[in-house]
């Protein structure tokens, strides 16, 4: 024979039309001796739940033997009236680096010139290239080839590719999640000479690859990085062109996710 009682329990009992996160108490009737038996995948848990009661044609248990008949741990936060099934979700927070802080392990075919605009004589890494830069120079990318817009980087690398494959190699070491930045033409020093140009970023074996033009001066990129041991960087000249472009990488950041 049901049995109907009437008790006063906090409205943690979630009802339909409540709020959440808003402590208050409520009388309500709630039915008991209604169920005889509880399976959890096939398996009689009858024992291991509180007394479950029916409120307005629904059925209540405990969540937290629900959970633990699933083998879940449930956990309450206090702090955030946050109730976490399972487990809590990981959060993160963000570390940046700048590619220019890491030394690069090698390169070829390429002058390097200057490194973060710097204009002392170390910051001009090839020597045999024969080339300097004024010290009033800031590298900049042509942002818009028809109204001629550009940008300023004060954070990257500018550089000169030559032959027909050039490229340059950075160690990560399994470090570092993102890796976020732009490539392209520099404006002032390819004096309107605009090539079709390929530049790839390649993370161990996979490769990202990016095609710049006089159309298309430049890319913002985004690419995952997470594990990647080597960083290599390969600039490819189409065969039909002798033209060698200055090219600038302008804020290429390194980010690692710390979890929590």
């Amino acid at each position: 024979m049901k049995k109907k009682v009437f008790s006063i329990i906090l409205a943690l009992v979630v009802l339909t039309g409540v709020t959440y996160g808003v402590q208050r108490y409520q009388n309500i009737g709630v039915y008991y001796g209604v169920v005889n038996k509880i399976f959890v995948k096939s398996v009689d848990k009858t024992t291991e739940f509180k007394e479950p009661f029916i409120h307005d044609g629904t059925t209540y248990v405990s969540l937290r033997d629900v959970s633990q008949a699933l083998g879940e741990e449930v956990f309450w936060d206090a702090k955030s009236q946050s109730i976490y099934i399972g487990g809590k979700p990981k959060t993160f927070s963000t570390e940046e680096a700048y590619l220019t802080d890491i030394p690069f392990d090698s390169f070829f075919n390429i002058y390097l010139y200057r490194i973060d605009n710097q204009v002392d004589f170390n910051s001009n890494l090839d020597q045999d290239a024969m080339f300097d830069y004024e010290d009033s120079f800031e590298m900049r990318i042509m942002k818009d080839p028809l109204g001629i817009q550009t940008t300023s980087y004060e954070t990257g690398i500018s550089l000169k590719a030559y032959d027909d494959y050039s490229a340059m190699y950075y160690d990560l070491n399994g470090k570092y999640d993102v890796l976020t930045g732009t490539i392209g033409f520099d404006y002032a020093l390819n004096n309107g000479n605009y090539v079709d140009y390929i530049v790839n970023l390649v993370i161990d074996d996979t490769i990202y690859e990016y095609k710049l033009s006089k159309e298309v001066p430049y890319i913002d990129y985004s690419i995952p990085v997470t594990g990647g041991k080597t960083l290599k960087i390969e600039f490819i000249r189409p065969d039909d062109s002798e033209i060698e472009p200055f090219i600038n990488i302008g804020n290429p950041i390194l980010e690692s996710h710390i979890y929590k």
